[in-house]
């Protein structure tokens, strides 16, 4: 794109950023004009052009909160899209469905991308009749303090000029299926996200998901027995201190002094489970005594939500598996003994 071009683009970078703070935001929109749709992204400046004749039908679903943008965008004519990504805010996004390939970055795409929106920087994307896409945008500041765990000095360089991250269809499906199951939980579940520790570690995921789509894996630091233990056990207090509190792993990782690989490594050989397992079973157990000790007015839903559980059906499977027992069941119990007293 020329810079005679991108002046036609209406005033970029001339709106502020988005202020996506606190709290948590659904939004679904639908829409009848090519232009109106080209505005419902806060996070990226563009403007659309309708390539395809007939009557334009769109729309946006999005959740917004702490700094961070996931959607759902379909669009049912064939649509250029010219601009350029915000500045502080990265966007990805991946096809749910292409009725053909894609035009992105001066090539062909298939429905297996995950493509970058960088900060800045101009961007040129025609879709075809039909596309449906899922993606997230986050802060520049939060995406460098996660990617930072993953062994990088400056993990942004990975990025910056990067158009599509991923072709690697295992990769996408799984970033893919983590935003569908986000959106999902928002619009049935919007309470739990009331909360601030299921949006803290459902952004820790989509982060780790995007982090692994990098194919940058650093080499693990060798440990000595010493030092394993040292490790796991400094996680293992920060993890008991913090445990009815948000926390992602990457701020366990700036705790402890560590790579997301070094503490995968330490948790492994000092108590047998990963981290994030570790921590689960931590939560699981909160949950569960929460649980037993409920009132009338306790809820599965609320428990769940302070304990960090952003994924009702995929808390009452492990809750199940873990203690033999669905959380209701306990809930029933605990309810039936209230009763009694």
């Amino acid at each position: 794109m020329t810079p005679d071009a991108v002046a036609e683009i209406e005033s970029p970078y001339a709106a502020p950023a988005p202020e996506m703070a606190g709290g948590f935001l659904r939004r679904e929109r639908t829409v009848q004009d090519v232009d109106e749709q080209a505005a419902l992204l806060d996070t990226l400046d563009q403007r659309y052009e309708q390539l395809s004749a007939g009557r334009y039908s769109g729309g946006l679903l999005e959740i917004s909160f702490d700094g961070v943008d996931v959607f759902r965008e379909r669009i049912d004519q064939s649509v250029q899209q010219r601009g350029v990504g915000r500045d502080v805010y990265w966007t990805f996004a991946t096809a749910l469905e292409l009725s053909a390939p894609a035009w992105w970055d001066g090539g062909f795409i298939e429905a297996d991308t995950v493509i970058c929106f960088e900060p800045r920087r101009e961007f040129d994307l025609r879709t075809p009749r039909v596309a449906e896409c899922v993606g997230f945008s986050v802060t520049d500041e939060r995406l460098q303090r996660h990617l930072a765990t993953c062994g990088s000095v400056d993990a942004r360089a990975k990025l910056r000029g990067r158009s599509v991250v991923t072709r690697d269809r295992a990769r996408q499906d799984r970033l893919r299926a983590a935003l569908a199951e986000a959106i999902d939980m928002a619009t049935r579940f919007p309470a739990l996200f009331e909360q601030p520790a299921p949006r803290i570690l459902l952004v820790d995921a989509l982060l780790q998901r995007l982090a692994d789509s990098l194919e940058t894996q650093p080499v693990a630091q060798r440990l000595d027995s010493s030092r394993q233990t040292h490790v796991a056990q400094r996680s293992r207090d920060y993890i008991y201190a913090r445990v009815s509190e948000p926390f992602s792993i990457a701020e366990l990782c700036e705790a402890v002094g560590c790579s997301r690989r070094t503490l995968q490594y330490a948790f492994e050989s000092v108590f047998g489970v990963n981290p994030v397992s570790y921590i689960r079973a931590v939560r699981l157990n909160g949950a569960r005594r929460d649980l037993k000790s409920a009132d009338r007015a306790t809820s599965v839903q609320e428990t769940a939500a302070r304990w960090g559980f952003w994924h009702l059906p995929r808390f009452a499977g492990a809750y199940a598996r873990m203690f033999g027992e669905l959380p209701s069941a306990t809930l029933r119990a605990a309810r039936a003994g209230y009763s009694q007293a």
